[in-house]
């Protein structure tokens, strides 16, 4: 509890000024009880007075930390410990030293895989290599740039992309700043498209600005200034980035291709830019570009005094690459003037200082202005001494120019490439997106008629069950009309025949009488039987088998032909409908037997196998005549078939009966 108390302190206090965060690490300090604690606080103490530019007093913390974390055996503690000595001996100036101690803490946190309190962007070993990339930037450039390499890993390892694009970033100005333009613009394309992957305007305002830079550099003024003015047009969108630098690069543009409106113009916006905006290390730049279109444009009097402000500037911020450029200029001026001795003394400072600086290009510009100077006074020993250094420098720049256009022309293929790529993959995405939304289309087309087909089907399922009861209601009529009218004037008839006196009639009137009384009964049982048969109230309760056997045991009851019938077991309760049209056609099949086959027998049989229901209607009559078409019946008994897809056959020979097939496919 105690340990997480001073935690708590610790964070509360870093919002404090830098002195106070010192006293309250101190007074956090005296309370812990905690070693391991106090070892990470005497570091944090020590980081505190480097901030205060107090060296001594960081080294002394930094040291007690070290101890502690050597006797309590903890690698993590030195780390921290080594890591607060290297900020005391970088307050000091004492580079070497101060790599000694970041590189030793660095080992160690590689050694344990440790990356101090947070695996976050600040981590400890993110600080150091930061620190050594600081540390060496002051030494060796090359080292600097290897240590910003290893942060882009670590970067990439945890997957902190605003990390991986500043520093990135970064790599391509030490490319610069080191001559290799192709490695520059390789790591400013890298850079620019993290950028815009982050949506980070203002990083993406430089990488553009930088890349136009470049192509001034390399003379490539019309893609030079297409970078540029992306840059300031991307750069209203916030308008927080300084466009001062963005103006002079144009400047240099529009000077180098004799536009000189127009370099007045953008070189008197970086001057204003530079003079009201914050005091910068390139503040001697902007002042040397603004003078250097004035020098073109004549305005001699002005650029001299330009010249000599940005001289001042340079000085004073301690910029000795824009100092030398600025010497060199004002020089070549002195020389357009005809004042060789100011000439001779500025051309001679702008090539010492420059060879010191390492900027080959204005040491090379420095020796060959002193040689034509030399020449025209004929200063034989002066001129073979500068035109060797010149040729020595224009030999060696000649040559890294000649291989840095040539993989100059490699990334731009490359880029060129890239874009083709970006453009096939944008074709492919857009033609991907039509697909799916043709398919979409296609599926929404499906389900709606999918939707529909099924509202089809219910409407006609709805209509055939319509259709279904108002035949089973129309044959209820027409049994009920058939029982109730006409087999009650049947019976009428029947008593009425029975009244006649038959005594009194003659022989040939009994006959008529006898014959017409037998058809009357006959007529009268087919009716009863018909409106018992047309619906029968077993087949809406119990089925088409118990319907069937009721109706063979009435007909058996009612007729002279012998009726049988055989149902499988395995046929169940059927569908409604196709109960109701087997018992239909049944009925038409029985109906035709008893009216013209002169059969004694007949036989109904239902089965079932694994494809079919089948039911067969027979008789042992005299067979079907042949004729040119169907009757009534058998179109009927067809079309009933032909609504439940089933098939209808009928076989007869000559006094062998007929056999009549309903198969139905499950």
């Amino acid at each position: 509890m105690k340990t997480l108390t001073i935690i708590l302190i610790l964070v509360t206090s870093t919002a404090f000024a830098q002195k106070n965060e010192a006293d309250s690490l101190k007074n956090i300090l005296l309370l812990s009880g905690n070693n391991v604690t106090k070892i990470i606080l005497l570091s944090k103490l020590g980081l505190a007075f480097a901030q205060q530019k107090k060296a001594d007093s960081c080294i002394l913390f930094g040291m007690q930390g070290l101890q502690l974390a050597k006797e309590l055996k903890s690698i993590s503690g030195e780390a921290e410990a080594l890591h607060s000595l290297g900020h005391g001996y970088f307050v000091k100036d004492e580079i070497k030293k101060a790599i000694t101690f970041y590189r030793q803490s660095l080992q160690l946190c590689e050694n344990i895989n440790y990356y101090g309190e947070t695996q976050k962007e600040s981590n400890l070993q993110i600080h150091l290599l930061s620190d050594l990339t600081r540390c060496y930037e002051k030494t060796k450039t090359d080292s600097g740039l290897y240590y910003r390499k290893r942060i882009v890993l670590l970067a990439q390892k945890f997957k902190f992309l605003q990390l991986e694009a500043s520093r990135t970033h970064d790599i391509a100005y030490s490319y610069t700043d080191g001559g290799d333009f192709a490695k520059s613009f390789e790591y400013h394309y890298k850079a620019l498209e993290l950028a815009e992957k982050l949506n980070d305007i203002i990083l993406t305002v430089s990488c553009y600005r930088s890349i136009g830079n470049l192509y001034c550099v390399l003379e490539d003024y019309q893609k030079a200034k297409y970078y540029l003015f992306e840059a300031i047009r991307i750069n209203k969108k916030v308008e927080k980035y300084p466009p001062r630098f963005i103006f002079a690069h144009l400047s240099n543009v529009y000077e180098a291709t004799n536009q000189l409106d127009s370099a007045l113009y953008y070189g008197k916006l970086a001057y204003q830019g530079g003079i009201d905006g914050p005091e910068t290390a390139e503040l001697g730049y902007l002042i040397a570009i603004y003078a250097k279109a004035n020098e073109r444009a004549g305005n001699y009097a002005y650029a001299h005094h330009l010249y000599t402000q940005s001289i001042e500037a340079c000085i004073k911020m301690n910029n000795s690459k824009t100092l030398s450029y600025a010497y060199l200029e004002l020089a070549k001026l002195y020389f357009k003037e005809s004042k060789i001795d100011s000439c001779i003394l500025f051309a001679k400072k702008s090539y010492l200082i420059a060879r010191l600086a390492n900027v080959p290009k204005v040491v090379l510009d420095s020796s060959t202005l002193l040689t034509d100077v030399y020449k025209a006074g004929n200063n034989r020993d002066s001129i073979l001494k500068y035109q060797g250094i010149m040729i020595n420098i224009k030999d060696s720049v000649f040559s890294k120019n000649r291989i840095q256009r040539m993989q100059l022309i490699n990334i731009e293929e490359q880029q060129r490439q890239n874009e083709i790529k970006a453009i096939e993959k944008q074709y492919a995405n857009r033609v991907k997106w039509i697909i799916i939304s043709i398919a979409l289309l296609i599926c929404l087309i499906l389900m709606f008629l999918f939707y529909r087909n099924k509202t089809l089907q219910r409407k006609n399922t709805e209509l055939q069950a319509a259709l279904l009861e108002g035949q089973t209601t129309e044959r209820k009529r027409v049994a009920a009309d058939l029982h109730d009218n006409l087999g009650s004037t049947m019976s009428s008839l029947k008593w009425t025949m029975e009244a006649i006196n038959t005594k009194n009639l003659l022989p040939e009137e009994q006959r008529v009488y006898l014959n017409l009384k037998e058809m009357l009964e006959s007529a009268y049982n087919e009716v009863r039987l018909l409106s018992h048969n047309l619906l029968p109230e077993e087949f809406e309760k119990q089925g088409l088998k118990e319907a069937l056997t009721v109706l063979v045991r009435k007909l058996n009851n009612n007729t002279k032909i012998r009726f049988s019938l055989d149902t499988a077991e395995n046929v169940g309760k059927l569908d409604k409908k196709v109960e109701f049209e087997l018992y239909s056609i049944c009925l038409e099949l029985v109906n035709n037997i008893l009216k013209h086959s002169q059969a004694t027998e007949a036989k109904i049989a239902l089965t079932k196998d694994i494809k079919h229901l089948r039911l067969l209607v027979v008789d042992n009559g005299k067979g079907v005549e042949e004729r040119s078409g169907e009757g009534k019946g058998l179109k009927n008994i067809r079309k009933r078939a032909e609504t439940l897809k089933a098939q209808f056959s009928v076989k007869s020979e000559e006094n062998q009966g007929v056999s009549n097939e309903i198969l139905l496919p499950i």
